[in-house]
C-alpha cells in the first residue's frame, strides 16, 4: 500500500535560510456578548493553523476584568468564586 510522500514533504523542516520569524503573539478585545463565537473563530482560524505547524508550541491565555462602581454583592461574589474555582482560572480573586 502506497503512502503520500508530498503530505511528508510539505512538513518537513525548514532550511535555515527560510526561517524568518519564530514566534507570534496576538491579543484580542472580545465583546461579552460575543465572545464565544468569537473565541471560537479565532480557534478555528488561527490557533488550529498554528497547532499544525511542525514543532510548534501554542499556549492560550484568557485574562477576564469586571468591573462593578458599586461593587459586587455577597451572592456575586460567592457564585462568580465557586464558578472560577471548578473552571480551574489561576490567580482567580476580587479587589477592592
Amino acid at each position: 500500500m502506497g503512502y503520500d510522500k508530498s503530505a511528508i514533504l510539505e512538513k518537513a523542516p525548514k532550511p535555515a535560510s527560510e526561517i524568518v520569524c519564530s514566534r507570534f503573539h496576538g491579543n484580542a478585545k472580545l465583546k461579552p456578548v460575543t465572545a464565544d463565537l468569537d473565541f471560537s473563530k479565532i480557534v478555528k482560524d488561527l490557533v488550529q493553523y498554528l497547532t499544525g505547524e511542525l514543532g510548534a508550541v501554542v499556549q492560550l491565555h484568557l485574562q477576564i476584568e469586571a468591573k462593578v462602581v458599586d461593587g459586587f454583592d455577597a451572592a456575586a461574589l460567592r457564585v462568580v468564586k465557586e464558578k472560577a474555582r471548578v473552571l480551574g482560572l489561576i490567580n482567580a480573586k476580587f479587589e477592592k
